[in-house]
């Protein structure tokens, strides 16, 4: 399986203002690949270095093997995006608009363009005009644009954003069918928690301009096992857990026993130290779950759960 994506030591600031930390991660041929992170946090800027729209201060990038910044025309040849607001003309039809943009790079066979608004689901609406669009079929639109040059690599920012749920389901079927039955390496980044979870083999999260964590989603259940324990005083249990190093952390009325740990005796534990306990069970940890608790952890801890897991 061949590298597409390279981002290697990559830092761009804008003013005093860092925006990106010395990032690096990559992507896979084949994968659908998420980058995570609270606004501000770096994605739009990285995908915009990606497109060559934005350039970095330093490091590198990537695609195709073809250096960004001096290779651009030949890094981006197979690539479509959706990127910031798409902007089409209002006045004509989603054809007529695909016919036009189309030009920007090469002319596109009206074969091809009858294929790509079959495969976003524009069929039959392809010869009204745009300003009659809903926000959903726009997104859509915007779509069959980014898949005109018969791409090998899809980058698409925050592509759910402003759809209601029906959007979002058709959105998320519209992708997993592009990977799934075309082949396409789909790079997304999303504040859409459950369909990340959903989309996605693998994911980075950014904190404030840095990498916090890189690494598959099936990674995350194997390596952070939480377990629900409601205990008669649970601050002062889990004081006393972490001073003995039977646990890790803590959040809410969870617990991550620490490594090597049998569970019956850190419950035997409690129960000598007199604690009552009502209930103790595995608690499936959730990308939302992993995700709020990386954001939420002091610095040095972040640095210890920046894993690479390819």
């Amino acid at each position: 399986m061949g590298t597409l994506i390279e981002i290697n030591n990559v830092c761009k600031k804008f003013g005093k203002r860092v925006a990106v930390n010395d990032v690096s991660f990559s992507v896979q041929n084949g994968e659908i690949f998420g980058l995570l992170g609270h606004n501000g946090a770096g994605k739009s800027t990285i995908i915009g270095m990606m497109l060559g729209q934005v350039w970095a201060d330093s490091g590198e990038i990537k695609l195709f093997k073809s250096n960004i910044a001096s290779e651009r025309e030949n890094a981006l040849k197979k690539v479509g995006a959706i990127f910031e607001t798409p902007a089409f003309y209002e006045y004509l039809s989603a054809w007529k608009n695909l016919e036009i943009l189309s030009y920007y790079s090469a002319p596109t066979p009206q074969e091809r363009i009858k294929e790509v608004i079959d495969w976003v689901g524009l069929t039959g609406c392809e010869h009204l005009k745009v300003k009659t669009y809903s926000h959903g079929m726009r997104m859509r639109l915007a779509l069959a644009q980014a898949l005109l040059p018969d791409p090998d690599l899809l980058i698409l920012d925050e592509p759910g954003e402003g759809l209601d749920p029906e959007g979002i389901a058709e959105m998320r079927h519209t992708i997993l069918r592009l990977n799934n039955e075309l082949g396409l390496t789909i790079f997304l980044s999303s504040h859409f928690l459950n369909e990340v979870e959903q989309l996605c083999s693998r994911i980075a999260v950014l904190k404030n301009g840095k990498l916090i964590f890189d690494g598959k989603l099936s990674f995350i259940k194997e390596r952070y096992i939480w377990y629900r324990l409601i205990v008669n005083d649970f601050q002062k249990a889990v004081d006393l857990l972490k001073t003995n190093g039977l646990i890790q952390e803590y959040r809410d009325s969870l617990i991550l026993p620490s490594p090597n740990i049998k569970l019956p005796e850190l419950l035997k534990f409690l129960i000598h130290n007199g604690f009552e306990v009502s209930e103790f069970c595995r608690n499936e940890e959730t990308l939302e779950s992993f995700y709020l608790s990386l954001m939420h952890k002091e610095e040095k801890t972040n640095i210890n759960l920046t894993v690479q897991s390819n």
